[in-house]
């Protein structure tokens, strides 16, 4: 999504990070093919992807049940899609 993202904006006439910055997240392994590499933060996707079936379980098992929070560890992982703040 966001390699597309900066292939319209750029069709568009403009420029990443220069007049749009872009943050993802997600794996940084496709993040850093883009051009400039996208600024990421990156998630533990096979962790998520082995707590999505036993969350859908229990939610089926009992409809009524309380919500599940998680908190996973993530990672930024620097590109070149976001500018620099400049001091005002």
């Amino acid at each position: 999504m966001g390699r597309a993202l900066i292939n319209a904006l750029e069709e568009r006439g403009m420029s990443v990070p220069g007049e749009m910055s872009i943050l993802t997240y997600g794996l940084w392994s496709e993040a850093e093919k883009a051009n400039p590499p996208l600024t990421t933060i990156e998630l533990p996707m096979r962790l998520i992807g082995r707590a999505i079936p036993e969350l859908v379980q229990r939610r089926l098992a009992n409809p009524d049940s309380a919500p599940v929070s998680m908190q996973l560890e993530t990672r930024l992982r620097e590109g070149g899609s976001v500018a620099m703040l400049k001091p005002q």
